[in-house]
């Protein structure tokens, strides 16, 4: 922001990217877990870690998947916030638009969310 409280071209920039972020990222975080599309499995139990999903094992033990559905997450989500931001040019009436987008995608996300978690309220 500049001396007279307009904002400069960089901070539209950061901005957009950050609405698409916010749009993008709980989105293709909900779709790795549901597909099961984490890009790396951890297994604590032994240390060790594998490209994308690998299944219980009894040697290795219980597997994380959290790790590789946050790491799909971010870099997709910022592959495709910085394709939207150099691609799709912002002006005043789209901003409306873009904030109203994330609250629709919260919204149209949070009943599959609470499906999916469904086992932890037996």
């Amino acid at each position: 922001m500049n001396s007279q409280g307009q904002f400069e071209k960089k901070d539209h920039k950061k901005f957009k990217f950050v609405i698409f972020f916010g749009i993008f990222g709980p989105l293709i975080y909900f779709l790795a877990d549901l597909y099961k599309f984490p890009l790396i499995t951890y297994f604590p139990a032994t240390g060790e870690f594998f490209l994308g999903w690998r299944s219980f094992s009894e040697e290795s033990g219980p597997a994380m998947y959290w790790y590789g559905w946050i790491l799909a997450s971010a870099i997709l989500s910022s592959i495709f916030s910085i394709f939207f931001t150099y691609w799709v040019s912002l002006r005043t009436k789209y901003l409306v638009f873009l904030s109203n987008l994330i609250w629709i995608s919260i919204f149209c996300i949070l009943p599959f969310l609470i499906h999916s978690l469904k086992f932890y309220w037996k």
